[in-house]
Parts: C-alpha cells; structure tokens; sequence
C-alpha cells in the first residue's frame, strides 16, 4: 500500500478588528486554531485483498493526545467499517477495516482529519494484514515499481484518450467536409459576400 498525506498547522487565520472580539467556537467553546491532516491510501499493488485493518495513527504534541474533532471521510462506506478510536503512547489510533480493497487508480481511504490547536500532528500509517505494508510517499522521492506501473497506466491511458480524441475529430472533420459544412480554405476570398 502507498499513501500521501498533507498537514496544515494553524488553519485559520484570525482578523483583528479594531474594538471587536472575534471567537471561533466548537461545541459552543472557544479554540485558539485549529490543524488539519489530510490522506489518500492507495493500493498500487497488483492484487486484490480482503479483511485489510488500516491503522491511522496521529502522534502527541507536547505529550499530549490529539485532540480529534472531527474525521471526514469521503470513500463510501460501503467498503470498509469503523473501528473504535483508542490512544496509548503511540498517539490516537483511527482504524477502519476494509471488508475489500481493490487494486485502483483511486484512493481506498480519502480522508480529512481536523483537530483542536495550531499544530497538526504526524500521522503513522499502518497496515495489518499478512504480506502488506504502508509506504509513505513523499513528493520529490523515489517510487516503489507499484507505483511506477501505476504512473506508466495512467501515462498510457493518456495516449490513448489522445489518440482516440484526435480520431474523432479528423474522422469529424472529414465528414462534414463530406457533408459541405466546411469549405476549403481556397473558396473564401477577400471582399466575397457569401456568408459561410
């Protein structure tokens, strides 16, 4: 498995007014900022798997736990189920167990994470199941040859929607010439007043 993740410290910038009093509250409580910690696990592997626990774990700040506000996860449910949040030293555990995770082009999880403060914390990923890691990729870096099959299939189903793209549009071209609907650049002349 290979993943990206992104981290946003301090997401909001506070206006300051002159002789206002600007509060940003959740749950009716005011906070300082907010953080954000974003992922996309991919599996670029050439198999399928079931029954696969992706372990999201999110580090301390300071020796303290995380504080989650929310998790936003936008892969369909249908693929995997929730499990229950914990914490030890390692930091805050968020799991889901994916029932089936098909090797794809789109991410498995696709998740935003938003926590109180104005440091986000670093996220570990982990994959439990026999045979299977997570490799963080990171912009800049070598790849794993997953990932590189995965870059030279999408690269090729470029060409191809190119290809097929500039098909139909000479194949357009010629039947409307066919048709008289385009004229040969030849029969428009300066002064003419045919309207084409």
């Amino acid at each position: 498995m290979t993943y990206f993740a992104v981290s946003q410290s301090g997401v909001i910038n506070k206006l300051e007014l002159p002789n206002d009093d600007i509060k940003v509250l959740v749950d009716n409580h005011p906070v300082d900022n907010i953080s954000e910690v974003s992922i996309s696990l991919f599996n670029a592997t050439d198999q399928d798997f079931d029954d696969v626990l992706v372990d999201l774990i999110f580090s301390p700040i300071g020796g303290k736990l995380p504080a989650l506000i929310q998790p936003n996860v936008t892969t369909s449910k249908e693929f995997f189920s929730e499990v229950p949040w914990r914490s030890d030293s390692d930091g805050l555990h968020v799991g889901y167990n994916f029932k089936i995770l098909n090797r794809n082009t789109q991410p498995a999880l696709l998740g935003n994470y938003f926590f109180l403060g104005a440091t986000a914390p670093e996220l570990k990923v982990f994959v439990i199941k026999k045979g299977l890691s997570a490799e963080r990729l990171e912009i800049g870096k070598s790849v794993s040859g997953s990932l590189f099959t995965y870059v030279w299939v999408s690269l090729l189903s470029f060409i191809g929607v190119s290809i097929l793209f500039w098909s139909m549009f000479i194949l357009g071209i010629k039947s409307a010439k066919y048709y008289g609907r385009i004229f040969p650049i030849g029969a428009i002349k300066t002064g003419d007043s045919r309207r084409v």
